[in-house]
C-alpha cells in the first residue's frame, strides 16, 4: 500500500487488466483440476476491486472463462484509450520444481535470455493471428504512439516488479524483455507479469489463497500508481522530456562568450589573411608599371623610323632627279 501522503497525490487513470488464457486455452496446470486461466481471473478481479477503491477506472479483457485472441486483447486496450495494460499470468517449470518468484516483462524484439524466449513461445501460442489495418496514416500515427509506449512500458515494468515483491515478499526474478504477442500493437504502457510458479510446491498453494491474492492485488495497484505518478511528475526521466527547440529559436540564441570571442578572432584572422602584404602590393604595382627607359624608347623608335623613312624618300627623289 502506498503511504498516505502519496495517495493524496495519485493520478487516476484508465487501467486494462488482462487475465491470461481462458476458454479452451487453460494455461499452466496446477494439479487437482486447477489451471492458470482460473487463477489469473481471480487475481485480476481482486486487483480491479483494489484499483476502483483507489479511484481508477478498470476494465477487464475477459470476465468469464472465455477465449480471447492475443490481438483482440491489445486492440481492446487501444479502443478503450487505456493508460496502462497489465496482462496477468502464472509461470511453470516442469523440469525445475525449485523455480519460484515473480517476474515482469515488457515488449522487445529480442528476449533477455533463453528462458524468456521459451516463455514468449509458450505465451504466444495462439492459432489466430491478427492483422493491422487503418491505412498508411493510421499506421504512422500508431507507430508514433508505440514508440513512446515502448519507453513507458519499461518504466512501468520496473515499478510493477518492485511493488509486487514488496507487497508479497516473493523472490524477485527481475524485469525482462521478450517478443510477447499480447503486448504488440499496444499504444500505451503495457507489461506482462508472471505472479508465481504453479510447479513450485509451496508457492502454488499460496497463489490460490485469498490473502495472498489480496497482496498481489495491492502490489499491482501500487505499481500502477507509482508509474502514473512518475509519468505525471515534472521531474521525468530525460528521455521522456526532451524539449523540442525550433530552428528559429535556435538561430536567435547568442553563442557563449568564449565561443563568440573565438568566432570573432577567427573572422579577424580570415580577413587579415585575405589582405596582401604591402611589399607584395608594391612589387605588383612595380611589375605592372612600365620602366621609364622602355616608355622613352618607344617614341624614339617611332621617331627614328619616321626620320629614316623621310631620308629614304629624299634619297629616292634625289636619285630620280639625278637620272633625268
Amino acid at each position: 500500500m502506498l503511504p498516505l501522503f502519496l495517495l493524496s497525490m495519485v493520478v487516476n487513470g484508465t487501467v486494462v487488466l488482462d487475465p491470461g488464457h481462458g476458454g479452451y486455452q487453460p494455461g499452466a496446470h496446477a494439479g487437482k483440476g486447477k489451471y492458470e486461466k482460473t487463477l489469473t481471473l481471480q487475481v485480476a478481479e481482486a486487483a480491479k476491486a483494489e484499483l476502483i477503491k483507489r479511484g481508477h477506472t478498470v476494465i477487464l479483457t475477459r470476465t468469464t472463462d472465455q477465449y480471447v485472441s492475443l490481438g483482440a486483447r491489445s486492440r481492446f486496450a487501444n479502443e478503450h484509450h487505456a493508460d496502462v495494460l497489465v496482462s496477468i499470468h502464472a509461470n511453470d517449470a516442469p523440469r525445475s520444481s525449485d523455480a519460484q518468484g515473480i517476474e515482469t516483462y515488457f515488449l522487445s524484439p529480442r528476449a533477455t535470455d533463453a528462458a524468456a524466449e521459451a516463455l514468449a513461445e509458450k505465451e504466444n501460442d495462439d492459432p489466430n493471428t491478427d492483422t493491422e489495418s487503418g491505412g498508411l496514416l493510421g499506421t504512422i500515427l500508431s507507430d508514433l504512439k508505440r514508440s513512446n509506449a515502448a519507453i513507458e512500458s519499461e518504466l512501468l515494468a520496473a515499478r510493477m516488479q518492485g511493488a509486487l515483491v514488496r507487497a508479497t515478499s516473493a523472490k524477485s526474478r527481475g524485469v525482462k524483455q521478450a517478443p510477447l504477442a499480447v503486448l504488440k500493437r499496444t499504444e500505451m504502457a503495457a507489461i506482462l507479469i508472471e505472479i508465481g510458479f504453479l510447479t513450485h510446491k509451496v508457492e502454488k498453494e499460496k497463489l490460490w489463497t485469498a490473502s495472498y491474492q489480496a497482496q498481489l492485488a495491492n502490489g499491482i495497484a501500487d505499481g500502477i500508481e507509482r508509474f502514473l505518478n512518475d509519468n505525471d511528475s515534472p521531474e521525468l526521466p530525460p528521455v521522456l522530456t526532451v524539449p523540442l527547440i525550433s530552428l528559429t529559436n535556435r538561430q536567435k540564441r547568442s553563442p557563449p562568450p568564449k565561443l563568440a570571442a573565438a568566432r570573432k578572432k577567427g573572422t579577424a584572422v580570415a580577413k587579415s589573411s585575405s589582405k596582401k602584404p604591402p611589399a607584395v602590393v608594391a612589387a605588383k604595382k612595380a611589375h605592372q608599371k612600365r620602366p621609364a627607359a622602355v616608355v622613352a624608347a618607344k617614341p624614339a623608335k617611332k621617331k627614328t623610323a619616321g626620320a629614316l623613312k623621310v631620308a629614304a624618300k629624299k634619297q629616292v627623289t634625289r636619285a630620280t632627279h639625278a637620272a633625268r
